[in-house]
Formats: C-alpha cells, sequence, structure tokens
C-alpha cells in the first residue's frame, strides 16, 4: 500500500489531537486551510517553509512528512511538539 504525505499528515495530526485549522494556525500559515488542502489534493505540492512550520510544530521531519522515511514518530512525541507549540502561541 502507498502512503501519501496526506496519510502521514493525518495520522500525526489525528496523534496530536490538533484540526488542520488550528495546525496552520500553530505553523503560521497565511490561510488556516493550507492544512486542510494538503490532506485532501491527489498530488499537493507544498514549498519548503509550508513543510519546514507544519513539521515543526509536529516535531517531525521534512524526510519523514514527504517520503515516509525513518522511524514513524511516537504519538507521544508528536503530542508533546504540539502541546510546546500550542503554550508557545499562548506566549505571545
Amino acid at each position: 500500500m502507498l502512503v501519501m504525505l496526506s496519510d502521514r499528515l493525518r495520522r500525526a495530526q489525528e496523534a496530536a489531537n490538533v484540526s488542520a485549522r488550528e495546525l496552520g494556525r500553530l505553523a503560521g500559515l497565511p490561510s488556516e486551510s493550507h492544512v486542510g488542502y494538503l490532506e485532501t489534493a491527489p498530488d499537493p505540492n507544498p514549498n519548503a517553509n509550508t513543510l519546514k512550520s507544519i513539521c515543526r510544530v509536529l516535531g517531525i521531519s521534512i524526510d519523514y512528512l514527504l517520503t515516509g522515511a525513518g522511524p514513524e514518530p511516537s504519538s507521544r512525541r508528536i503530542r508533546a511538539a504540539v502541546e510546546a507549540a500550542r503554550a508557545t502561541r499562548e506566549e505571545s
């Protein structure tokens, strides 16, 4: 079975209990619907800055998100990264 970027993104979001809209906001994307597009587009082509921002919030590597290379990040690690992003966002 071919696992796509959208599948890995959705799994990470589910692990952290974060919606596409909130993830977009935490990542500082210009449009909160950006993440939703990546989840549903048949062939998404995100730019490097978008990927970097999303991966920073989720605590995962760009390589993992794009290709699935390396070990799958644990749900615990993803949740901790998102909680840290939420706390940082609330402080600013």
